[in-house]
């Protein structure tokens, strides 16, 4: 009976270990563990799969308590994930100093979550970037989160005398000089700089230029919205299509005109360049859809054929292109695996340099005179000075207001507007007196030339 009993036990040993390296399979393949029933999904179809060179698990399958119950597969992953956290904690606390990275959102019940990644460098002086959970919090207030923090470093048992970083987003709970989250730290840890995700910065910059000027916020909004038409209507991919085909412009296809980022400004660059290159190909397509019917994709194409018709449009677009062009650039160095500190600030310095060579008279000429001859090939409406407005007779004795002598003059003035925009928001988001990057600066200097400041 002991020995029968013992090879049982092997038996339930090894199939039970089985068990844990299918969903170890499965889990770091990102593939789907559960079915619409215990039999269909693909962790059950991997244990007989299995089963089928392991006879001994096939039997043990047919067993009443066989743990390949959801329950059991959540306690299984959630041993892995402790498993997984406790190796990277034991990495940093090997290492020392480290920085820690938060971001927030609500998920669909609308409960706040936070994410927490933890940021070293190991022994061969590579950086590590690790996700180590994500955690509910009843409030968003910068109390709270910093209690998350505490509470979290607590946990993992990493010393708050060793943080060295925080990175959060430019909300004044996260990033107040006085009650902020990072302020809060910093009171028990003043050697926790604070740094806003420079990525994320030269998005802020093109998203607050873009809202300042008008020109170039409805020229984008218009190219979003032909992206969502060409998105939903089948009909009018295939006219898209069918007019690309007759144009034998081979180059275009209609997934190269999609609606744009909400949220990261500079991924917009391809749609708005397709849209300039193909802007005939854009008219003709609008045309012929406004013209099949009375559905909403009609109506809609046909609202869209009359901003498009307008030289205003195009013109805010080409205005648009060169700027994103550059700060989209400017966003792939800062996350570069090998960018510095000083390297990155120094590229800030060229593109804003850059930036403002573009604040001038001649600069905005040429776009000018671009736009009106396109808008000629294209047969768009002209560019005009919009109708001037009478005051009221009881403000006739008032100073007139400047009217512009001509469209040029009219267009230009929200030009240098949108280019100062974005100048001065380089300048003033990459501030060295706003972050802990200046300190950075005298330590990245202090370590490449070995000159202790």
């Amino acid at each position: 009976m002991n020995t029968l009993k013992l090879k049982e036990q092997e038996i339930s040993r090894n199939s039970l270990l089985k068990l844990f390296t299918t969903i170890r399979y499965l889990l770091r393949q990102g593939s789907a563990i559960r079915g619409h029933d215990e039999t269909s999904g693909n962790y059950f179809q991997l244990l007989k799969l299995r089963s089928e060179d392991h006879p001994n698990l096939g039997m043990y399958l047919k067993r009443t308590t066989n743990y390949i119950s959801p329950r059991g597969q959540e306690e299984m992953m959630e041993m892995f994930s402790h498993c997984i956290v406790r190796e990277v904690v034991s990495d940093i606390q090997k290492h020392g100093c480290f920085a820690i990275i938060v971001d927030g959102t609500q998920d669909v019940s609308g409960r706040e979550q936070e994410s927490i990644c933890l940021r070293h460098v190991n022994s061969d002086l590579h950086v590590r970037e690790d996700f180590v959970g994500i955690y509910e919090i009843p409030t968003t207030t910068s109390e709270s989160i910093a209690g998350m923090v505490f509470d979290v470093l607590t946990r993992f048992a990493l010393p708050l005398s060793n943080l060295r970083a925080q990175t959060y987003d430019g909300a004044a709970n996260m990033s107040g000089h006085y009650t902020g989250c990072q302020a809060r730290v910093r009171q028990c840890q003043p050697l926790a700089l604070y740094f806003h995700c420079t990525s994320h910065i030269s998005n802020l910059v093109m998203q607050n230029a873009v809202i300042s000027s008008q020109l170039v916020r409805n020229a984008l909004q218009w190219t979003n919205e032909l992206g969502v038409l060409m998105n939903r209507s089948g009909k009018y991919r295939a006219m898209f299509r069918a007019i690309c085909v007759s144009n034998e412009s081979e180059s275009l296809h209609p997934s190269a005109i999609k609606p744009l980022c909400t949220t990261r400004r500079l991924c917009r660059l391809p749609a708005i360049q397709s849209a300039l290159d193909n802007y005939s190909t854009i008219l003709l397509s609008l045309k012929e859809m406004a013209d099949v019917g009375v559905t909403e994709s009609a109506t809609k194409a046909n609202g869209l054929l009359d901003r498009f018709q307008k030289g205003e449009t195009l013109l805010g677009l080409m205005i648009a292109a060169r700027p994103v062009a550059l700060l989209e650039q400017l966003n792939s160095v800062l996350q570069a695996k090998s960018a510095t500190v000083s390297g990155m600030l120094e590229t800030v310095k060229i593109s804003t340099e850059s930036i403002r060579a573009w604040y001038s008279d001649e600069v905005f000429h040429e776009i000018f005179i671009a736009a009106e001859e396109k808008g000629k090939t294209y047969q768009l409406d002209p560019l005009e000075i919009p109708r001037r407005r009478c005051p009221p007779k009881r403000y006739a004795d008032q100073v007139a207001r400047d009217q512009p002598a001509n469209p040029e003059e009219h267009y230009k003035k929200q030009y240098l507007e949108f280019i100062d925009a974005v100048s001065k928001g380089l300048s003033d988001r990459y501030d060295l007196s706003k972050s802990g990057l200046a300190q950075y600066v005298k330590l990245e200097n202090m370590l490449t030339s070995g000159k202790v400041i």
